[in-house]
């Protein structure tokens, strides 16, 4: 069995030292997350199958779905907290399960040594200067009214000009989960947002991409995919992405 040396904390050749406190080793990237009762299905990134390879996990203490999609100011002790239990646990970069978080980015990412992206929308900048000048983002929200100025320029969205908006409140699968969490209509919720996203597409046919904030749509991103023919990105492609910068491995091949 090889062993990466660098990557298991080794600072004398062939001597490993241990950074996991808590009997389990093995995690580069780290998911904060809150204690929500949602139905957890494949493709949510607190679904420990979602994923091909091993997430830490810590849940955020104290505080409930509504105080982080308010952004209120209690959630960002529990954030730092929950972040510098993961840094302790070895892994390489965190990830923010929700993209509320993005209300905390600038905290967590001074509140440890590793890198942090607390949501996907810190993504947004860059993927922007990755389209076509021509081109636009979609994101669809789980409530659009969570899109404050303050997560904006947590974010460092500095304007919405290229940003085209949508959110999920006014379908009836998704809010028969807001209301009754513990049960999901799977297949009724992944239909009527495919739909939902394939109008919002056609009404603006200059979007070139888009992007799930909410992190109980990514399940539903490859029907969103063949429905619209765009780029979708997540919080799932999001901590795929930390993963693979985290963990390098050495390419084997002929020439």
């Amino acid at each position: 069995m090889a062993i990466d040396a660098a990557f298991s904390g080794t600072d004398e050749i062939g001597i490993l030292r241990s950074r996991e406190l808590g009997g389990v080793g093995g995690y580069a990237v780290g998911v904060l997350h809150v204690a929500s009762p949602f139905a957890f299905v494949p493709g949510n990134i607190q679904n420990a199958t979602t994923l091909p390879f091993p997430i830490a996990y810590e849940c955020v203490s104290d505080v409930t779905l509504t105080d982080v999609l308010t952004g209120q100011s209690k959630v960002e002790l529990g954030l730092v907290a929950a972040a510098r239990r993961l840094e302790a646990r070895g892994v390489r970069a965190i990830v923010g399960a929700c993209g509320s978080f993005a209300n905390f980015q600038r905290t967590l990412k001074n509140a440890v040594n590793v890198s942090v992206c607390a949501s996907v929308l810190v993504q947004v900048p860059w993927l922007l200067s990755c389209l076509p000048s021509h081109k636009r983002m979609g994101i669809i929200f789980a409530d659009r009214r969570s899109f404050t100025l303050g997560m904006q320029e947590q974010c460092a969205i500095h304007t919405l000009e290229r940003l085209e908006i949508t959110d999920c409140m006014d379908l009836a699968p998704f809010r028969a989960l807001l209301e009754r969490p513990y049960e999901v209509a799977h297949a009724a919720l992944g239909s009527a947002i495919t739909q939902h996203v394939r109008s919002f597409v056609h009404q603006h046919p200059d979007i070139g991409m888009l992007m799930l904030q909410c992190s109980e749509l990514p399940p539903y991103a490859a029907a969103i995919q063949r429905a619209t023919g765009l780029p979708v990105v997540d919080v799932n492609t999001l901590v795929s992405w930390a993963y693979s910068v985290s963990v390098r491995h050495a390419y084997s091949g002929h020439i």
